[in-house]
């Protein structure tokens, strides 16, 4: 999927060339009475070179700037040291930024808060990850240039958050009202498995919460279903399949279905400090820990 964000994103950026040079053609072409074909053509030509040159340096630019910086010092300490005490200095930092004013720039914000409220929600301190949500604008992930570009990930994790917190709160009236907002991108048919998990797995966490133990169990066995090497990766569907295993009294099936995130953590390069907090924090939140660590 980054691939392919990767080259939506020069993509979009060589029809802007081509586009703004086609606009000057014609205007040049009117006025001395050229071709106008041929001139359409030495743009589409020349908006390639033009790409190639512009897109690092705006890229450069950003990731040189203010928040930029901010940005690849959190993701580096996410990947080395997991969730830690600089890591949530950042994303302090970050918001605090962001409420003063200061133009972070939204897809940066939405890791430096999406990221966080991981970290509270998997502590419990659902109010903090809600407080930290709170700084985003919905409608920065839901329109359609938005989910163009990143095949509507940022707004399937966005909700997916917002639907942890909702659960953790027990808030089945702002759970129900964000289900109907999301519907456009939770009842799609996604292109990627990962992106029909998440719906199904923010949909089981719906379920649970309205007590409707039935049909959750019915999202747990679609999430369940996927065998692809990439669906593997989806370490969530294993604390699903370990809770719902709780439910129905199965507690040995339960162990085993968590363990089943130790693969996933070993194979990980970027994020194995973060996933092994996550495995042990489930451990924890299920009561699980005893018979794993034992």
């Amino acid at each position: 999927m980054g691939k392919s964000i990767f080259f939506k994103t020069i993509g979009l950026l060589y029809l802007v060339i081509a586009a703004c040079g086609a606009m000057i053609a014609g205007i040049i072409c009117r006025i001395f009475d050229l071709n106008i074909g041929i001139a359409i053509l030495i743009v589409l030509g020349a908006a390639i070179p033009l790409t190639a040159i512009i897109f690092p340096i705006l890229m450069s630019g950003e990731k040189n700037s203010k928040f930029g910086k901010l940005h690849t010092e959190f993701m580096t300490e996410l990947s080395k040291n997991g969730y830690s005490e600089r890591f949530l200095q950042i994303t302090e930092e970050a918001v605090n930024a962001h409420r003063n004013g200061e133009n972070v720039g939204k897809v940066y914000l939405k890791d430096f808060v999406l990221y966080a409220c991981d970290y509270y929600t998997l502590n419990g301190n659902y109010n903090k990850s809600l407080s930290l949500i709170s700084n985003l604008n919905e409608f920065d992930f839901t329109g359609k240039s938005d989910t163009f570009i990143d095949f509507g990930l940022s707004a399937m994790t966005y909700y997916s958050a917002l639907m942890d917190i909702y659960r953790g709160l027990n808030d089945k009236a702002s759970a129900s009202n964000m289900i109907g907002r999301a519907a456009f991108i939770l009842n799609k048919d996604h292109k990627f498995e990962t992106m029909n998990m998440g719906a199904e797995a923010i949909y089981y966490n719906y379920c649970m919460l309205i007590e409707d133990y039935e049909r959750a169990g019915e999202y747990v066995q679609k999430l369940c279903s996927y065998t692809s090497a990439e669906a593997k990766k989806y370490f969530v569907r294993y604390y699903i399949e370990a809770e719902y295993d709780l439910y129905l009294g199965k507690r040995q099936e339960a162990v085993e279905a968590l363990r089943k995130m130790e693969p996933v953590i070993a194979d990980s390069k970027d994020l194995k400090a973060a996933l092994e907090y996550f495995y042990q924090m489930f451990q924890v939140r299920l009561g699980l820990r005893e018979e794993i660590q034992g």
